[in-house]
């Protein structure tokens, strides 16, 4: 639902909001930061979902790291989510 969501809002930002334009150019981070700060608030809700994802992918990783249980690593790296196994 996120990943739904995500995508909606990035079409909407994409389409009829004005994101900040920077007079020089900027670094992710600093990119990331204006966007929250001084964008729309529908640019600003994209990038903290993306934010969430991007965060919950790497912790589904690291949990199948830990575990150690090599299908669930390849299924966690490659964002496979259908495995004819559990993990």
């Amino acid at each position: 639902m996120t990943l739904v969501v995500q995508g909606a809002l990035g079409a909407w930002v994409s389409l009829y909001a004005a994101p900040p334009r920077p007079t020089h150019p900027l670094g992710v981070v600093a990119g990331f930061a204006a966007a929250l700060s001084a964008g729309p608030a529908a640019l600003a809700v994209h990038a903290l979902l993306g934010l969430a994802l991007v965060g919950g992918a790497v912790r589904i990783l690291v949990l199948a790291v830990s575990v150690r249980h090599r299908p669930c690593i390849a299924a966690a790296a490659s964002a496979w989510w259908r495995w004819p196994w559990r993990c």
